[in-house]
């Protein structure tokens, strides 16, 4: 059975900021402000309160605004034990590998990773590379058939996929706003913003978030 739906190119995006400012427009400092600003000129060790009470830590990726780690100028500023060093301006949980608790991890980005000695420490379609889990999707329709179970399976593009034959083939409730396109599900695709907010479940919000179809 085929929906009587048209497939687009257009797809749905969660518009929420074009810079941080946007994402920082409602934030209110803490009236006591002052007093902690001159106590973390005063010693670094009381800056950490003054970053999170009276600094905005927000910023805006992808058109959405995301949780930013304080700011800072150097390591006393940085007085919690989950993020003791100052990397590029922002507390971080570490600042080398060396710094990372245990073996077998590693800083990355400022953040301590698991790292891996072989492929099977990775999880399936992943491979170890330098030390690091990285996605290198399937290599073969063989592949595709024992990692999802399916003899139907199909490698494409790198991705594993099962392939339809019908719209109603794609209404499970992970392939939702899906249509079988060439004997694969793919997403619906977009005609307007309003269509989008369904899509994106952006309904009686209190925030400036907003559904765009381009």
């Amino acid at each position: 059975m085929t929906l009587a739906i048209d497939h687009t190119a257009k797809g749905c995006f969660r518009i929420e900021c074009a810079s941080a400012e946007e994402c920082c427009a409602d934030f209110v400092p803490n009236e006591n402000c002052e007093a902690y600003r001159e106590n973390c000129e005063i010693d670094p060790i009381f800056c950490n309160t003054y970053r999170n009470l009276c600094e905005c830590n927000q910023e805006c990726v992808d058109e959405v605004c995301i949780a930013a780690a304080p700011g800072c100028s150097d390591d006393a500023e940085c007085t919690s034990l989950q993020t003791p060093y100052c990397v590029d301006g922002r507390c971080r949980q570490c600042n080398a590998d060396s710094s990372c608790p245990g073996t077998g991890t590693q800083c990355v980005e400022g953040v301590c990773m698991a790292a891996c000695a072989r492929d099977e420490n990775c999880p399936l379609l992943h491979a170890c590379q330098d030390s690091a889990c990285v996605d290198v999707g399937c290599r073969s329709d063989r592949e595709c058939v024992f990692v999802t179970g399916d003899a139907l399976a199909a490698c494409q593009d790198g991705e594993c996929r099962v392939p339809c034959d019908a719209d109603t083939d794609c209404a499970s409730e992970e392939e939702r706003f899906q249509v079988c396109e060439q004997g694969q599900c793919v997403f619906v695709g977009c005609e307007s913003d309003v269509e989008c907010r369904a899509y994106l479940g952006l309904e009686s919000q209190s925030d400036d978030a907003r559904a765009v179809c381009r």
